[in-house]
């Protein structure tokens, strides 16, 4: 079977936003050849998402209803991006297990039904949302981050399988480059084409390096990959990289990323803050902005702690890519939780890091390939190095001036960075003061 290029003429109209050219190259070819049963694999920051609703979109009258399963960190990412680029469409967040549901319905021709993988598959005596979701009559399902379901023993893998088996179109989406780690993408390549690699014996042993019989890391490794990717390339994978489409992309791009955090906490800080605006109104302007102030970093405090588990999800699947990541933030508790997070491939800049350490910590990020993160308080980090070893910065905590944040992205923005367009990545608590600072 070899590749048919061609031409589609396919309706974007509608659609809100536009896309790149190299966008909609493969928006035509997932469409058009590939027939909605694809793996996109771009390198991250080349904007998946917007791909992927675009071909649903050119294909709508046989795409729709879509489902969604992605990370928890990524679910209302969708749900934005989703609103952002689609007219008339109606975006539903599933949260919290199925427990006690006994159905689901479509309520609009034109639905798109976000869900995270954590709440698929049954957990103890609560049911998961995938014994509903496969009995309704999705047209497409689009699987983000797919190589999160890469074991085939796990109940969320199986519960995918479940899931997807009744729906004839599938998108898979991962930045992780696949010659890194076939094993991880067997489930997947099945999925899509059952008749591609018909054995798991036969591919594994072909692609996925040697075998040792009871050794932990069988099948961990790489092999006769240019043959691999040739195949995948002419039978359902589009993969570019940024240094193939850099004419197509501006300098820098901002984005943010959206996510809704357990809001007790914040709530709490958030009353004591208005409570303390009502109560002052007679005091002196000095004493009140203080004390506002104060109160102020009580709530940025709770958004940052709120934040962190979908942090930690976050930055865990973007270095599954292989790439090196820039992480700001303003609290030294955010330091010690990513510092913990990952032990053994994080150097750390802030304030309690001074002298010599400061420029090592940069060395080991620019010059060990085992250190995949840096992570640094915004005022230390955000100034005077060089970090051009990665090429997108997450910002999770604000400063009170644009400029301090100009200057961290710069950081990664230089004259000798490997990445001539670089993102710069805020992920931002819904409901928060975070929105009031990202304004």
């Amino acid at each position: 079977k070899t590749t048919r290029r061609q031409e589609y003429n396919f309706d974007y109209s509608g659609s809100k936003k536009k896309l790149r050219p190299y966008q909609v190259q493969g928006v035509e070819r997932m469409a058009g050849e590939l027939e909605l049963r694809a793996l996109l694999a771009d390198e991250m920051g080349l904007g998946k998402t917007p791909q992927a609703l675009a071909a649903a979109w050119v294909r709508k009258e046989i795409a729709f209803p879509v489902l969604v399963m992605c990370p928890g960190s990524l679910k209302w990412n969708w749900a934005k991006e989703a609103h952002a680029w689609l007219p008339d469409v109606n975006v539903r967040i599933l949260e919290g297990m199925a427990t006690r549901r006994t159905a689901y319905r479509i309520r609009q021709e034109r639905e798109i039904t976000i869900v995270n993988w954590e709440i698929l598959a049954d957990r103890g005596n609560m049911q998961g949302w995938a014994a509903l979701l496969k009995d309704t009559p999705f047209q497409m399902a689009i699987l983000d981050e797919c190589q999160d379901i890469k074991n085939i023993k796990t109940k969320r893998t199986q519960a995918v399988q479940a899931v997807c088996e009744p729906i004839p179109h599938i998108l898979a989406l991962s930045g992780t480059p696949i010659e890194s780690r076939p094993a991880e993408f067997w489930p997947i390549i099945k999925m899509l084409d059952d008749e591609l690699f018909p054995n798991e014996w036969a591919f594994k042993t072909r692609y996925c390096g040697e075998y040792t019989m009871g050794e932990s890391n069988d099948f961990k490794g790489a092999s006769n990959t240019v043959e691999l990717n040739e195949i995948l390339v002419d039978r359902l994978m589009v993969r570019r990289l940024k240094k193939d489409v850099l004419k197509d992309l501006p300098p820098k791009v901002r984005q943010a990323i959206p996510v809704r955090i357990d809001m007790k906490e914040y709530n709490r800080a958030e009353n004591d803050l208005r409570s303390f605006l009502q109560e002052s109104k007679g005091m002196p302007a000095s004493e009140r902005n203080a004390g506002g102030l104060a109160f102020i970093e009580k709530c940025k405090q709770a958004a940052a702690r709120g934040k962190m588990p979908f942090v930690i999800e976050y930055i865990e699947n973007y270095l599954s890519s292989g790439k090196k990541l820039v992480v700001f933030g303003v609290h030294v508790f955010v330091m010690d939780m990513l510092e913990k997070a990952f032990k053994g491939r994080v150097v750390r800049l802030d304030g309690s890091v001074t002298g010599i350490k400061r420029q090592q910590a940069v060395d080991a990020f620019q010059g060990d390939d085992d250190i995949r993160l840096f992570i640094g308080t915004i005022k230390p980090a955000g100034r005077g190095h060089t970090l051009t070893e990665a090429s997108d910065t997450l910002t999770l905590e604000f400063e009170w001036t644009p400029g301090k944040h100009d200057q961290a992205e710069d950081r990664v923005h230089r004259i000798g960075q490997k990445a001539d367009s670089v993102n710069a990545l805020y992920m931002i608590a819904e409901g928060t003061i975070d929105e009031y600072f990202m304004e």
